[in-house]
């Protein structure tokens, strides 16, 4: 009769640690993923301020009026820091409930320190 509620103790426990690992491999999947994302996003914005330097660059060399250059350079600017905080919103609202806690950032600054760490904790090339 133990025998009996050993064996299906054991399973039973089998079945819970699996489960767990699972979860733990999900978790780190998840996590990886998400650094990618980070770098990627990261990449993404260096090239727009590329393009927006070299645009600058060619308004300066144009028959544009210095007025219109800056009012130019600015909404560029503007449209940065949009495209910026709109990614950081989506990666909060589009990331599961389960996985929440892994985006421990509310801005693109916090974002970039959060990358720092992380990339540098796993010795990731950026």
């Amino acid at each position: 009769m133990y025998e009996f509620l050993w064996f299906f103790g054991g399973a039973a426990l089998y079945a819970l640690l699996y489960k767990l690992l699972k979860i733990s491999k999900f978790y780190m999947l998840f996590n990886e993923i998400h650094l990618y994302l980070l770098m990627m996003l990261e990449s993404t914005s260096q090239y727009l301020e590329l393009a927006h330097i070299i645009k600058s660059e060619i308004i300066k060399d144009s028959e544009i009026s210095e007025e219109e250059a800056k009012e130019i350079n600015s909404v560029d600017v503007q449209t940065i820091v949009f495209w910026r905080e709109s990614v950081i919103h989506k990666i909060k609202v589009n990331t599961p409930p389960a996985f929440q806690d892994v985006v421990d950032y509310e801005t693109w600054d916090e974002m970039i320190k959060y990358l720092d760490k992380y990339t540098e904790k796993k010795n990731y090339e950026r």
